[in-house]
């Protein structure tokens, strides 16, 4: 008696749970209308549950994008915070510099990049230096670059973000310039004295009005600097036996290539 129990109760369920997965409307049923209570308890319970987890997984969802953002937000801010420090170190340093070279009004906007020196690579082999491209901004080849002290060089090989600089002192330089009050055309060329910073002057006339101390700065006519940035001074002025010009010796500021930034002169 007790087993039939048993399987009148499996069968039961068996039922209930095929009306309930089918969906069957159980009000049309007459035969069914007994149980009609259970099944519309049972399908209530049952969405509930589901309704229940689905939301859970929502939330669990949505709270662990939440997160993720938020870690993105956070690097995000704290790589502005970074960039906002460098660019108002970079803003003062600019600033500096511009009122230390004395520009004229016209090149006051001038648009001077920020690099970060790292090697003097002065050897019996290179005479460059090597610098490193810490902007967004994009450098070419055959730039100007400029400290507070004066020119530094042009920029040659870019790689990656390292950038080859020939000094002004490399032999492959040849920069024109005014010398003196009277703005006497030369030409400024290196040769190669990694020690004592020295240039010559190039294709100075005999007899021309130039002497020691007189001051030496670009002309403009390259391209590449503007007129008025300091290169050095005359130290010695010797002639030439039936030679038309004169070697002109030029120094350079002391410990030009010491400094930590140089910039680079976009035009």
């Amino acid at each position: 008696m007790i087993k039939n129990y048993k399987k009148l109760d499996f069968w039961l369920v068996i039922i209930l749970f095929s009306l309930l997965i089918f969906r069957v409307n159980t009000k049309n049923l007459l035969i069914y209308s007994p149980i009609n209570n259970s099944i519309t308890t049972m399908k209530k319970s049952t969405s509930s549950f589901f309704d229940t987890i689905k939301f859970f997984f929502v939330d669990y969802i949505d709270l662990v994008n939440i997160k993720k953002e938020n870690i993105q937000l956070a690097n995000k801010n704290r790589l502005l915070l970074i960039e906002n420090s460098l660019i108002s170190i970079y803003k003062i340093e600019i600033s500096e510099l511009k009122d230390a070279l004395n520009l004229k009004k016209s090149y006051i906007k001038l648009n001077l990049v920020p690099i970060k020196h790292i090697v003097n690579n002065f050897t019996s082999v290179n005479n460059n230096l090597i610098a490193e491209n810490i902007s967004n901004e994009i450098i070419r080849k055959d730039l100007g670059i400029i400290t507070a002290k004066g020119v530094i060089g042009i920029t040659d090989k870019i790689q990656g973000n390292k950038i080859k600089i020939i000094p002004i002192t490399s032999k492959e330089i040849s920069i024109p310039v005014w010398v003196g009050k009277n703005k006497i055309f030369a030409f400024a060329t290196g040769i190669n004295d990694k020690k004592k910073l020295k240039l010559k002057l190039k294709y100075v006339e005999n007899g021309v009005n130039i002497k020691a101390n007189d001051k030496i700065v670009t002309n403009g006519y390259d391209s590449i600097f503007p007129e008025g940035i300091y290169i050095g001074k005359v130290i010695k002025v010797r002639e030439i036996k039936n030679n038309i010009f004169v070697n002109i010796d030029v120094e350079l500021p002391k410990k030009l290539y010491n400094d930590k930034y140089f910039f680079v002169i976009k035009r």
